[in-house]
């Protein structure tokens, strides 16, 4: 169950008033707390939590919020990411990408026999990320549901989804409904490819076991038998880049 409202903090450069979006989560024992942008929070807790024990959590937290909002403020921007990177997941391994500026228009296109993803960017360079979002949801709309059906076809006992849906999702990287819908957030295509199929695999192991139990975690690791290698890997690195 998700709820929102605001709460009012003070910083060490006055009162900042922030949108809290509420996550209530069956299993979860404690409460977590990510900082999304300039002014959103996301708070993670279990189920029944009262609202003045949410608050007090995230007002123990005021200094640590405040270093979240420092750091992000020198952290790298797509382009930066892209530039630097230098690769994206894809649907039959990674691929690589140039990036040349000049072009009357952003567009990309693909060398299949070099597999290399080229992007021609807008000559105004202050489009370009707008323009790579638009072009990387794109691509990512083409190659996510067809990694699924890759691993569905290495692990075929498992239950197929109903549906495939790559979106836009601010903090998740994935979720599987009761319908046995898969969506799937585009930036994925950003994590190292092996990344990406984790959290592929994680929703496909949904699909038999909708919470996150003991029987899920078990399941999950027989389709990646390096489950918890990748779960630490992706907590590290991943929240630098779901923001992007």
């Amino acid at each position: 169950m998700r709820k929102a409202w605001q709460i009012a903090l003070n910083l060490a450069d006055g009162p900042k008033v922030f949108h809290c979006e509420v996550l209530q989560r069956r299993g979860t024992r404690n409460m977590r707390l990510r900082v999304r942008g300039n002014e959103q929070l996301l708070l993670t807790c279990p189920p029944g939590l009262s609202l003045k024990s949410q608050q007090s959590f995230i007002h123990k937290q005021t200094e640590w919020i405040a270093a979240c909002l420092e750091k992000a403020a020198d952290a790298q921007t797509l382009v930066d990411y892209l530039q630097s990177n230098g690769r994206l997941a894809s649907y039959e391994g990674s691929v690589a990408i140039t990036i040349r500026g000049g072009s009357p228009r952003s567009r990309m296109n693909f060398d299949k026999p070099a597999q290399t993803l080229h992007f021609h960017m807008d000559e105004r360079e202050t489009v370009w990320e707008r323009d790579f979002k638009y072009l990387l949801r794109r691509y990512a709309a083409a190659v996510l549901p067809a990694r699924v059906q890759y691993w569905l076809g290495h692990y075929p006992l498992v239950k197929r989804p109903a549906r495939i849906s790559v979106r836009n999702q601010s903090s998740r990287w994935g979720s599987c409904s009761a319908k046995g819908t898969v969506s799937l957030n585009w930036r994925l295509v950003l994590l190292p490819q092996h990344l990406a199929d984790y959290v592929i695999l994680h929703e496909l192991a949904h699909m038999r076991e909708m919470n996150h139990s003991t029987r899920f975690w078990n399941h999950l690791r027989e389709l990646d038998p390096l489950t918890d290698q990748h779960e630490q890997e992706l907590s590290k690195i991943g929240g630098g880049i779901i923001i992007l």
